[in-house]
């Protein structure tokens, strides 16, 4: 029980790590836009802002972030704003269908203002 314990310890620590890598790669291709070290507010500001899910996803796994919750606000920016359906589509290949985003992202177009004109 304590080779399992200490190999599941060690695979999880190669995983951040390999997480924190990706994010690091990110941030070089987008020099311009801060990836690294950022407070989770500002981690959830900066997931709208990419279009691409696997960037979204990358940024998310890097800060233990990747839960249904965390995924609100950019599926809702992308696909609903956005009109990106493969942004969507790439979702829901990597995630279970969870009937209390899709009550979250209702929730949040019936209170947007440009919805409500």
């Amino acid at each position: 029980a304590c080779d399992f314990y200490r190999r599941a310890q060690c695979f999880s620590r190669c995983r951040k790590s390999l997480c924190r890598v990706e994010l690091l790669v990110l941030q070089m291709n987008y020099p311009d836009v801060l990836l690294v070290n950022l407070p989770k507010r500002k981690v959830q500001e900066t997931v709208v802002t990419f279009s691409n899910y696997e960037h979204v996803n990358t940024i998310l796994n890097a800060y233990d972030m990747n839960f249904s919750e965390e995924w609100i606000s950019p599926l809702y920016q992308q696909v609903i704003n956005g009109q990106k359906i493969k942004f969507f589509l790439d979702y829901i290949n990597d995630h279970p269908p969870n009937p209390s985003i899709w009550i979250e992202l209702c929730s949040k177009l019936k209170r947007d203002p440009q919805v409500a004109k």
